[in-house]
């Protein structure tokens, strides 16, 4: 049982080649309607957050429409073909199982969750992302949670990135948090020659490491709306944004941060406040669009 084990491998699997049998069908006392639906929005919401089991069986063998014999997971399936989908990420066993390595393994995926490793992740995904371009996309042709996804394909990014790892590990150690961590590699990559500048990176998580949490989502969006500007720069940007938005009066609109950057610049770049370069954009689409006359 032990060595059969290791032969698992991630993959995803046409579900039309699915044998599956009653006994692969689990026993409980909720009716099997709550159940797919509870699945079923589990997985609209989540993706599949537990593969299924698939091996090679005596029936497989003999038969030309299937390929794989269900060990665990019927409803996954059954959901998956619900929502219409053509593919399903599956643990796979590419041997012949006996009637007993069948039963043996039907009983492991009651007891064992069986979780997605991100190698096996990333060899199912690198070829749709590729394509694609699109972590959302992916996530919806693979059936494997967007977040997953999303984490495994920056996970690689910084493994083929020079420096990459060094950054990530530095901003572990003085105890960043993850998604700062990621903000910041993304501030100092440089694509052009897949790197990071390293220095650049350090000194950008040591300053938003002890800085408020306002200004930090200030200074993140200086640095994307100014990459090439220094960590000065981007500081004296976020406290004019941050003292811009204190003064800020009469002026009931919500922004986003970059939204909020762009408007600052655009403003000082005419020599008006905010609110008079609103009123001033304001005024020449209404004469624009015929809605005020020109004066």
């Amino acid at each position: 049982m032990n060595r059969a084990v290791d032969f698992f491998e991630f993959k995803e699997i046409e579900i039309s080649k699915i044998a599956i049998s009653h006994l692969a069908t689990s026993k409980t006392k909720k009716s099997k309607d709550d159940l797919y639906y509870e699945l079923e929005a589990s997985i609209k919401e989540h993706g599949l957050l537990q593969p299924i089991g698939v091996g090679k069986s005596k029936i497989t063998e003999s038969s030309s429409d299937f390929q794989w014999q269900l060990l665990w997971g019927e409803k996954r399936v059954s959901v998956f073909k619900r929502l219409e989908r053509k593919k399903i990420p599956a643990m796979v066993i590419d041997r012949v199982l006996s009637e007993q390595e069948i039963e043996k393994y039907r009983q492991l995926g009651h007891i064992k969750k069986f979780s997605f490793e991100e190698d096996d992740i990333w060899n199912v995904i690198k070829e749709p992302y590729l394509i694609h371009g699109n972590e959302k996309i992916v996530a919806d042709m693979t059936g494997i949670p967007f977040k997953l996804v999303r984490d495994t394909i920056f996970s690689k990014s910084v493994e083929r990135t020079e420096g990459g790892q060094d950054l990530m590990s530095y901003c572990r150690d003085i105890g960043t948090p993850n998604n700062i961590s990621k903000k910041i590699f993304n501030i100092v990559y440089n694509h052009e020659n897949q790197s990071v500048n390293l220095l650049k990176g350090k000194e950008l998580a040591n300053l938003l490491s002890s800085t408020d949490q306002n200004l930090i989502n200030k200074i993140i969006s200086a640095a994307n709306a100014y990459p090439l500007g220094s960590i000065k720069e981007w500081v004296a940007d976020a406290k004019e944004l941050k003292k811009n938005k204190e003064s800020e009066v009469g002026l009931d609109i919500e922004l986003i941060e970059e939204e909020d950057y762009g408007l600052l610049k655009m403003a000082a770049a005419n020599g008006l406040t905010v609110n008079e370069m609103i009123r001033k954009v304001l005024k020449e689409k209404l004469v624009t669009e015929g809605f005020l006359e020109e004066e």
